[in-house]
């Protein structure tokens, strides 16, 4: 999917607190394979983005995501991404 540069520049804006929201699921992640939690808000703006949609949901109703784990992420890699070189040793 290409996005328009209005698209891109708001993505952009968004993106420092999209990776708090990734962070939580990767210390969430240490001994586990999935996950389902409350949908952060920002992710709720960035589906709107994409979609061109507004999410809107009934009263009493609540987004979620469901999160898997896709590759092992060791601490140890020092690096923020899914390690590729440590993947046959992370438990």
């Amino acid at each position: 999917m290409k996005l328009t540069r209005t698209q891109q520049r708001q993505m952009k804006k968004l993106a420092r607190y999209v990776e708090r929201v990734t962070d939580t699921d990767r210390v969430f992640f240490e001994h586990r394979k999935h996950r389902v939690r409350l949908a952060s808000e920002v992710e709720i703006a960035q589906l709107e983005i994409v979609s061109g949609d507004v999410m809107t949901l009934p009263p009493g109703m609540r987004h979620f995501a469901v999160v898997a784990q896709r590759r092992p992420w060791h601490p140890a890699a020092g690096v923020r991404d899914e390690c590729e070189a440590c993947y046959d040793r992370c438990p």
